[in-house]
């Protein structure tokens, strides 16, 4: 009778833990963002309003080449090294100087590296409409703070999907509502993804259509909910209406 009633218990309460468990990892996640948030505002001020660089490259369509240049906040791709060797050596590093912010707690996937299997460095991105360069993204982008003129209205940091988390650079293309570029995480509080703010805010943002999962290149609209969920983001770059 003893253990029954324990076993019930624990049925009513497991669900219950999960859930302060994984609201705790999503707050958690939203902090680290707000660090790294906080290092992104420095890093302008002491450089006369120039934000840092958010440049990528590689072979266009083999997102396995993909990387951040060494003059980028972060540097390399999350696919070729799991040591955080890549985050010291980003200019955004002596600011920040904590590689757990780099990361969203709740990712606990690893990766095959070699003959090793280990967790990505980071699963934190910066918008590529930042002070970034890609050979797909056509429009000119601000470089100095200064040139945000609705910063509560622009993301800056947000959590990758990470199955293929390659470099720093999170990749919208305006004007594209088709597919997706990169993939944002739905790992937090059933199905949702943390984004920091140009003003310093951070926020939750809950997605409508939770089932995306990166394809290659181009990942495709799936239907009417997957597209709102792409167009509040790219709603929310510089010079976005």
């Amino acid at each position: 009778m003893v253990i029954s009633i324990i076993a019930i218990l624990a049925a009513l309460l497991l669900p219950a833990l999960q859930k302060a468990k994984s609201s705790g990892q999503s707050i958690a996640c939203l902090n680290n963002q707000k660090q790294l948030q906080l290092a992104w505002q420095m890093y302008h001020e002491d450089n006369n309003e120039r934000l840092v660089l958010n440049f990528e490259g590689g072979t266009i369509g083999t997102p396995s080449t993909y990387y951040s240049t060494t003059n980028s906040w972060i540097t390399g791709s999350a696919l070729w090294d799991s040591t955080p060797a890549q985050i010291r050596q980003g200019t955004l590093w002596p600011y920040a100087r904590n590689e757990r912010i780099y990361r969203c707690p709740s990712d606990k996937t690893v990766w095959p590296y070699g003959t090793n299997r280990a967790p990505r460095p980071w699963n934190v991105v910066l918008s590529i409409y930042l002070n970034g360069h890609w050979a797909g993204v056509n429009v000119p982008v601000p470089v100095k703070s200064s040139e945000l003129h609705q910063p509560d209205h622009c993301f800056t940091f947000i959590d990758e999907e990470e199955s293929l988390v390659t470099g720093g650079a999170f990749v919208l293309l305006v004007g594209q509502e088709d597919c997706w570029w990169t993939v944002p995480g739905f790992r937090d509080r059933a199905c949702g993804a943390n984004a920091a703010f140009a003003d310093g805010h951070a926020e939750f943002h809950k997605w409508k259509y939770p089932h995306r999962i990166r394809n290659g290149q181009e990942t495709p609209i799936a239907n009417a909910l997957d597209r709102e969920d792409l167009r509040w983001l790219l709603s929310r770059v510089p010079g976005a209406k």
